[in-house]
Protein backbone atom coordinates (compact mmCIF):
# COMPACT_ATOMS: atom_id res chain seq x y z
CA UNK A 1 0.00 0.00 0.00
CA UNK A 2 3.23 2.22 1.19
CA UNK A 3 4.37 1.91 -2.69
CA UNK A 4 1.35 1.78 -4.13
CA UNK A 5 0.96 5.60 -2.72
CA UNK A 6 4.06 6.65 -3.26
CA UNK A 7 3.79 5.46 -6.66
CA UNK A 8 0.94 7.63 -6.75
CA UNK A 9 2.49 10.60 -5.48
CA UNK A 10 4.92 10.40 -7.98
CA UNK A 11 2.86 10.00 -10.98
CA UNK A 12 0.95 13.21 -10.05
CA UNK A 13 4.24 15.32 -9.48
CA UNK A 14 4.99 13.83 -13.10
CA UNK A 15 1.75 14.91 -14.60
CA UNK A 16 2.05 18.12 -13.19
CA UNK A 17 5.60 18.86 -14.46
CA UNK A 18 4.59 18.11 -18.16
CA UNK A 19 1.70 21.12 -17.50
CA UNK A 20 4.20 23.30 -15.69
CA UNK A 21 7.48 22.76 -17.88
CA UNK A 22 6.28 24.46 -21.30
CA UNK A 23 5.68 27.59 -18.70
CA UNK A 24 8.79 28.31 -17.41
CA UNK A 25 10.83 29.59 -20.57
CA UNK A 26 7.80 32.34 -20.91
CA UNK A 27 7.59 32.92 -17.55
CA UNK A 28 11.52 33.93 -17.41
CA UNK A 29 11.17 36.29 -20.08
CA UNK A 30 8.06 37.79 -18.72
CA UNK A 31 9.66 38.40 -15.30
CA UNK A 32 13.06 38.80 -15.54
CA UNK A 33 14.94 42.41 -15.83
CA UNK A 34 14.90 44.29 -19.32
CA UNK A 35 16.79 47.06 -20.94
CA UNK A 36 15.42 48.73 -23.94
CA UNK A 37 15.23 51.95 -25.91
CA UNK A 38 12.48 54.44 -27.23
CA UNK A 39 13.48 55.89 -30.55
CA UNK A 40 12.75 58.79 -32.69
CA UNK A 41 11.61 57.00 -35.79
CA UNK A 42 12.33 60.31 -37.96
CA UNK A 43 15.51 61.12 -36.43
CA UNK A 44 16.80 58.05 -35.09
CA UNK A 45 17.79 59.16 -31.72
CA UNK A 46 16.46 57.98 -28.32
CA UNK A 47 13.78 59.74 -26.84
CA UNK A 48 13.97 61.30 -23.31
CA UNK A 49 11.94 61.64 -20.40
CA UNK A 50 9.11 58.84 -22.22
CA UNK A 51 7.21 56.50 -19.96
CA UNK A 52 7.72 53.45 -20.55
CA UNK A 53 4.62 51.31 -19.71
CA UNK A 54 5.21 47.01 -19.60
CA UNK A 55 2.79 44.34 -18.25
CA UNK A 56 2.93 40.80 -17.74
CA UNK A 57 0.31 38.61 -18.79
CA UNK A 58 -1.25 34.98 -18.04
CA UNK A 59 -3.32 33.57 -21.00
CA UNK A 60 -4.90 30.60 -20.97
CA UNK A 61 -7.78 29.00 -23.47
CA UNK A 62 -9.09 25.54 -23.95
CA UNK A 63 -10.99 22.60 -22.57
CA UNK A 64 -10.61 21.83 -19.03
CA UNK A 65 -12.91 18.92 -17.38
CA UNK A 66 -15.95 20.37 -16.62
CA UNK A 67 -16.26 23.48 -18.82
CA UNK A 68 -14.74 25.36 -21.42
CA UNK A 69 -12.59 28.35 -20.34
CA UNK A 70 -10.57 31.29 -21.37
CA UNK A 71 -8.58 33.87 -18.65
CA UNK A 72 -6.19 36.33 -19.55
CA UNK A 73 -5.12 37.92 -16.63
CA UNK A 74 -2.64 40.95 -15.43
CA UNK A 75 0.18 39.74 -13.11
CA UNK A 76 1.71 42.98 -13.18
CA UNK A 77 1.99 46.36 -14.45
CA UNK A 78 5.71 48.95 -14.31
CA UNK A 79 5.73 52.43 -15.45
CA UNK A 80 9.35 53.64 -15.48
CA UNK A 81 11.14 56.88 -17.79
CA UNK A 82 13.68 56.93 -20.19
CA UNK A 83 17.22 58.64 -19.99
CA UNK A 84 18.14 61.51 -21.74
CA UNK A 85 19.68 58.64 -24.78
CA UNK A 86 15.94 56.90 -24.54
CA UNK A 87 17.33 54.34 -22.29
CA UNK A 88 15.45 52.54 -19.80
CA UNK A 89 15.65 49.35 -17.41
CA UNK A 90 13.01 47.58 -16.53
CA UNK A 91 13.13 45.48 -12.97
CA UNK A 92 12.53 42.20 -12.27
CA UNK A 93 8.93 41.23 -11.16
CA UNK A 94 9.37 37.92 -9.36
CA UNK A 95 7.44 39.04 -6.80
CA UNK A 96 4.97 39.17 -8.74
CA UNK A 97 4.53 35.51 -10.14
CA UNK A 98 1.71 33.66 -9.77
CA UNK A 99 -0.42 30.76 -11.16
CA UNK A 100 -3.81 32.16 -9.92
CA UNK A 101 -5.11 31.60 -13.17
CA UNK A 102 -3.58 28.75 -14.67
CA UNK A 103 -5.32 25.71 -14.30
CA UNK A 104 -3.79 22.20 -14.79
CA UNK A 105 -5.37 19.98 -17.57
CA UNK A 106 -6.94 22.89 -18.46
CA UNK A 107 -5.73 23.12 -22.07
CA UNK A 108 -2.90 25.92 -23.02
CA UNK A 109 -1.35 28.41 -20.65
CA UNK A 110 1.19 30.91 -21.34
CA UNK A 111 2.76 33.81 -20.30
CA UNK A 112 3.72 37.22 -22.59
CA UNK A 113 4.34 40.31 -21.55
CA UNK A 114 4.06 43.58 -23.05
CA UNK A 115 5.17 47.16 -23.35
CA UNK A 116 4.43 50.57 -24.69
CA UNK A 117 5.47 54.19 -24.28
CA UNK A 118 3.61 57.70 -23.62
CA UNK A 119 5.08 61.03 -24.97
CA UNK A 120 2.90 64.00 -25.22
CA UNK A 121 2.89 64.49 -29.09
CA UNK A 122 4.11 61.25 -30.05
CA UNK A 123 2.35 57.96 -31.43
CA UNK A 124 3.66 54.22 -30.96
CA UNK A 125 4.67 53.73 -34.70
CA UNK A 126 3.58 50.29 -35.29
CA UNK A 127 0.09 51.79 -33.58
CA UNK A 128 -0.13 53.75 -36.57
CA UNK A 129 0.84 51.64 -38.75
CA UNK A 130 -1.50 48.83 -37.95
CA UNK A 131 -4.30 51.39 -37.89
CA UNK A 132 -3.91 52.72 -41.50
CA UNK A 133 -4.07 49.49 -42.77
CA UNK A 134 -7.61 48.89 -41.40
CA UNK A 135 -9.72 50.04 -44.33
CA UNK A 136 -12.03 53.15 -43.63
CA UNK A 137 -15.54 50.92 -44.20
CA UNK A 138 -13.85 48.55 -41.49
CA UNK A 139 -13.67 50.90 -38.58
CA UNK A 140 -17.07 51.14 -37.45
CA UNK A 141 -16.34 54.42 -35.93
CA UNK A 142 -13.51 52.77 -33.39
CA UNK A 143 -10.96 55.73 -32.74
CA UNK A 144 -7.26 55.34 -33.38
CA UNK A 145 -6.33 52.60 -30.48
CA UNK A 146 -2.83 51.60 -29.20
CA UNK A 147 -1.08 47.94 -29.78
CA UNK A 148 -0.01 46.98 -26.63
CA UNK A 149 3.18 45.59 -28.34
CA UNK A 150 5.16 42.23 -27.67
CA UNK A 151 8.47 43.51 -28.63
CA UNK A 152 10.90 41.27 -30.06
CA UNK A 153 14.11 40.44 -27.27
CA UNK A 154 17.00 38.35 -26.21
CA UNK A 155 18.66 37.12 -23.35
CA UNK A 156 22.07 39.54 -22.90
CA UNK A 157 23.73 37.62 -19.82
CA UNK A 158 21.27 37.98 -16.97
CA UNK A 159 19.05 40.40 -18.47
CA UNK A 160 16.65 40.35 -21.11
CA UNK A 161 17.45 43.40 -24.42
CA UNK A 162 14.34 44.59 -25.77
CA UNK A 163 14.41 45.90 -29.48
CA UNK A 164 13.85 49.55 -29.89
CA UNK A 165 9.87 50.60 -29.79
CA UNK A 166 10.24 53.36 -32.51
CA UNK A 167 7.55 56.49 -31.66
CA UNK A 168 7.18 59.25 -34.36
CA UNK A 169 5.44 62.80 -33.82
CA UNK A 170 1.85 63.00 -34.35
CA UNK A 171 -0.87 65.70 -34.39
CA UNK A 172 -3.88 65.00 -33.07
CA UNK A 173 -7.25 67.17 -32.30
CA UNK A 174 -8.20 66.53 -28.17
CA UNK A 175 -10.63 63.93 -28.97
CA UNK A 176 -8.26 61.55 -31.18
CA UNK A 177 -5.44 62.19 -28.39
CA UNK A 178 -7.99 62.25 -25.10
CA UNK A 179 -8.98 58.17 -26.45
CA UNK A 180 -5.85 57.13 -27.80
CA UNK A 181 -3.33 58.38 -24.77
CA UNK A 182 -5.97 57.37 -22.06
CA UNK A 183 -6.50 53.91 -23.98
CA UNK A 184 -2.64 53.79 -23.85
CA UNK A 185 -2.08 54.74 -20.45
CA UNK A 186 -5.31 52.92 -18.65
CA UNK A 187 -5.31 49.40 -20.34
CA UNK A 188 -1.64 48.30 -20.44
CA UNK A 189 -1.85 45.84 -17.74
CA UNK A 190 -5.04 46.46 -16.27
CA UNK A 191 -8.16 45.83 -15.30
CA UNK A 192 -7.58 43.75 -13.40
CA UNK A 193 -4.37 45.16 -12.10
CA UNK A 194 -4.37 48.55 -10.08
CA UNK A 195 -1.72 51.37 -10.83
CA UNK A 196 0.90 51.12 -8.12
CA UNK A 197 1.16 54.78 -7.32
CA UNK A 198 4.98 54.56 -8.10
CA UNK A 199 7.05 57.96 -8.39
CA UNK A 200 6.76 57.34 -12.16
CA UNK A 201 3.25 55.96 -12.16
CA UNK A 202 2.42 59.40 -10.56
CA UNK A 203 4.73 61.15 -12.90
CA UNK A 204 3.10 59.85 -15.89
CA UNK A 205 -0.44 60.94 -14.51
CA UNK A 206 0.84 64.10 -14.19
CA UNK A 207 2.88 65.03 -17.70
CA UNK A 208 -0.61 63.61 -18.87
CA UNK A 209 -2.57 66.16 -17.01
CA UNK A 210 -0.07 69.13 -18.11
CA UNK A 211 -0.65 68.00 -21.52
CA UNK A 212 -4.03 68.04 -21.72
CA UNK A 213 -5.59 70.53 -19.23
CA UNK A 214 -4.07 73.31 -21.28
CA UNK A 215 -5.92 71.92 -24.68
CA UNK A 216 -9.55 71.70 -23.41
CA UNK A 217 -9.08 74.98 -21.62
CA UNK A 218 -8.65 76.42 -24.56
CA UNK A 219 -11.67 75.13 -26.65
CA UNK A 220 -14.98 76.95 -27.35
CA UNK A 221 -16.67 76.36 -22.88
CA UNK A 222 -19.99 76.06 -25.09
CA UNK A 223 -18.52 73.38 -27.23
CA UNK A 224 -20.17 69.66 -26.38
CA UNK A 225 -17.11 67.04 -26.61
CA UNK A 226 -17.35 63.55 -25.32
CA UNK A 227 -13.93 63.96 -23.52
CA UNK A 228 -14.80 63.65 -19.84
CA UNK A 229 -14.41 60.17 -19.12
CA UNK A 230 -11.00 59.66 -20.93
CA UNK A 231 -9.70 62.66 -18.89
CA UNK A 232 -9.77 60.23 -15.70
CA UNK A 233 -7.19 58.76 -17.18
CA UNK A 234 -4.93 61.52 -16.83
CA UNK A 235 -5.30 62.56 -13.20
CA UNK A 236 -3.96 60.98 -10.42
CA UNK A 237 -6.82 61.02 -8.20
CA UNK A 238 -8.94 59.81 -10.81
CA UNK A 239 -11.64 59.53 -8.36
CA UNK A 240 -12.04 62.39 -7.15
CA UNK A 241 -12.08 63.48 -10.84
CA UNK A 242 -14.96 61.43 -12.08
CA UNK A 243 -17.15 62.70 -8.98
CA UNK A 244 -16.35 66.24 -9.72
CA UNK A 245 -17.43 65.27 -13.40
CA UNK A 246 -20.21 63.73 -12.13
CA UNK A 247 -21.58 66.46 -9.84
CA UNK A 248 -21.56 69.19 -12.66
CA UNK A 249 -25.10 70.28 -14.36
CA UNK A 250 -23.74 69.31 -18.28
CA UNK A 251 -26.77 70.20 -19.38
CA UNK A 252 -26.43 67.63 -22.01
CA UNK A 253 -28.56 64.53 -22.19
CA UNK A 254 -26.18 61.52 -22.15
CA UNK A 255 -26.68 58.33 -24.43
CA UNK A 256 -27.95 60.81 -27.42
CA UNK A 257 -29.11 59.30 -30.10
CA UNK A 258 -28.63 55.75 -28.41
CA UNK A 259 -24.82 56.07 -28.65
CA UNK A 260 -22.87 55.32 -25.71
CA UNK A 261 -21.20 58.32 -25.21
CA UNK A 262 -20.80 61.01 -22.48
CA UNK A 263 -21.03 64.52 -24.09
CA UNK A 264 -20.23 67.19 -21.79
CA UNK A 265 -19.43 71.32 -22.16
CA UNK A 266 -15.36 71.85 -22.49
CA UNK A 267 -15.70 74.59 -19.78
CA UNK A 268 -17.14 71.77 -17.33
CA UNK A 269 -14.40 69.06 -18.38
CA UNK A 270 -12.16 71.89 -18.06
CA UNK A 271 -13.27 72.51 -14.35
CA UNK A 272 -13.31 68.67 -13.54
CA UNK A 273 -9.83 68.79 -14.29
CA UNK A 274 -8.91 72.08 -12.37
CA UNK A 275 -10.34 71.04 -9.52
CA UNK A 276 -8.85 67.13 -9.86
CA UNK A 277 -5.33 68.59 -9.73
CA UNK A 278 -5.66 71.14 -7.18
Amino acid sequence: MAKFRFRIRWLILGLLALFYLPLIPGCIMVHAPKSGRIVDEATGKGIPNAFVIAAGVMICSGSGFIEAHTSAESEYRVVVHTDDDGNYWLPNKWLHLTFDHFYPFFGSCNEKWKLTAFKPGYVVSDDERIWAAVPPNARNGAHFKPRFNHPSSYWLGLFVKVEPLLMHEKKMDVGDASKYYSDLIELTGSPPIKPERTTDELALRDASAAFFLPKVCALDPEEVIDLGPHMAAFINDSDKYVDIWNSLDHGVNYGKGGKQEYPSKAKYVCEAMKLAVE
